[in-house]
């Protein structure tokens, strides 16, 4: 099964400071991500973390995202 939207790189935010919005408010922005890593990976490993061994190539992702090693943001 194939969408549209699943092409191109989608913006991954971290959802414990916009949890209920649509968008990210710009301050929480991680990286660009395939439609699978964002909607799919960094979710499913956000709800196992700390309950399974660390993968250290999430982990390194995740404590330090891209946009903020680049100095794109300000990372809350």
């Amino acid at each position: 099964m194939s969408h549209q939207d699943d092409a191109g790189l989608h913006l991954d935010h971290d959802h414990r400071c916009c949890p209920k919005k649509a968008e990210s408010c710009g301050k929480c922005i991680r990286g660009l991500l395939c439609w699978g890593c964002n909607g799919g990976v960094i979710p499913w490993y956000e709800r196992i973390r700390g309950t399974e061994e660390p993968y250290a190539p999430l982990e390194k992702y995740l404590e330090k995202p891209p946009a903020r090693a680049l100095g794109l943001i300000e990372f809350f």
